[in-house]
């Protein structure tokens, strides 16, 4: 998993002045339903491209259910950043992204909704 969170950190580390750009992006994703139906697509074979990896990391194969279940964690732990990031703008991005694939790995806290501290738009 903390491979996975960083490639996810790493993967979505935009320079400043795109991170307008990535905000109409997914924001528009989140409220077009013809770009919602579009995006599943992309986002099955990313899950994919995890599973993958993942059923490498433990010699097995990418439909057994552990691959499986990695996929679909991983992207509901970057949907849940950018949906976060989308209604809360001046929150950090990246620092989203992280705290949710640590959410992941290290389970939910009780004070995991604190908001992030760095802003970030």
């Amino acid at each position: 998993m903390a491979v996975i969170r960083e490639a996810a950190v790493r993967s979505n580390t935009y320079p400043e002045e795109l991170l307008d750009e990535l905000y109409l992006r997914l924001k528009l994703i989140q409220t077009v339903p013809a770009l919602q139906a579009h995006s599943m697509i992309r986002y099955a074979e990313w899950r994919q491209v995890v599973a993958e990896y993942v059923a490498a990391r433990i010699d097995c194969r990418a439909d057994e259910l552990v691959p499986v279940v990695a996929g679909h964690a991983a992207l509901a732990a970057s949907t849940a950043a950018f949906s976060r990031w989308v209604a809360h703008p001046d929150e950090d991005v990246l620092e989203l992204i992280d705290r949710s694939y640590g959410l992941l790995s290290n389970g939910f806290p009780i004070d995991a909704g604190a908001p992030a501290t760095r802003h970030r738009r």
